[in-house]
């Protein structure tokens, strides 16, 4: 049984500008035994691949497996996301970094 177990790494994470000009909508691939979808997000180009220059995204989860709209809290800055799945077991492993994109 998957629920006993840490999630592991999301996969498929896109983006793209919502139909509201300020948000931004993100999807990923659902986990099985995942309770939670963390969203981080960071506006630092030179270093994507360390998850100590991201920050809490608006919202800063999703309670399903398909993503959601979100709200970059610099719209004028390129920004790209990460994702990680949590349960009562743990967290799972970060997704690759998606995104790029600039609303303003």
């Amino acid at each position: 049984d998957r629920t006993h177990h840490v999630p592991g790494k999301v996969e498929g994470g896109s983006a793209v500008i919502d139909d509201n000009p300020n948000m931004v909508d993100i999807h990923y691939h659902s986990l099985k035994g995942a309770k939670v979808y963390n969203i981080m997000e960071t506006t630092d180009a030179d270093n994507l691949g360390d998850p100590t220059k991201y920050y809490t995204a608006n919202p800063a989860f999703f309670l399903n497996g398909k993503g959601g709209t979100i709200t970059p809290k610099s719209p004028d800055k390129v920004t790209w996301w990460r994702i990680y799945a949590e349960n009562s077991n743990g967290k799972g492993e970060w997704s690759d970094p998606f995104g790029g994109i600039k609303l303003a």
